[in-house]
């Protein structure tokens, strides 16, 4: 056989629940070393060793891009909200101060929005993207995001 036609293949490795796990296992070469965790939402995601850190990435980027979903904590580091306290409008119209993007659960591309997990004191809504930016708009750029999602997606 040629090596120049020669394809990688690729086997997809779905991301798994982060708990009573072995602490020194990578999902992707299946070998005891010291390992490193994703997580995508909370307690979900990959272990992955220093060797498999592109491969581990790879995976997260198909995992999120066929379930057009984007890792929450993902998003929260990029754009810097881990502390951010959100106003957020309810479905009664009223606006509500002191929400947090929600960890535990993914954005979602649903048509051409972007919905936001947010909760607060118990509650959790999905907040559409553009809302998320029209009350908040100290800390969340609109165009910035959007822009970062559709290079993503796209």
């Amino acid at each position: 056989m040629n090596e120049g036609n020669e394809e990688d293949t690729f086997s997809f490795i779905y991301p798994k629940r982060l708990v009573l796990i072995k602490q020194k296992w990578c999902d992707f070469c299946n070998k005891d070393n010291e390992c490193f965790i994703t997580e995508l939402v909370h307690l979900f995601g990959y272990q992955y060793c220093i060797k498999c850190k592109d491969i581990c990435e790879k995976h997260i980027n198909v995992f999120c891009k066929y379930k057009k979903e984007y890792s929450t904590n993902k998003f929260i580091r990029k754009f810097d909200l881990s502390r951010a306290n959100f106003n957020v409008k309810r479905s009664n119209g009223n606006i509500e101060n002191n929400w947090q993007i929600d960890y535990t659960q993914f954005i979602k591309l649903r048509g051409n929005k972007y919905i936001i997990p947010m909760c607060s004191l118990g509650m959790f809504k999905y907040v559409d993207l553009v809302s998320l930016c029209d009350h908040n708009k100290k800390i969340l750029d609109y165009k910035v995001i959007q822009k970062h999602f559709s290079e993503y997606f796209n």
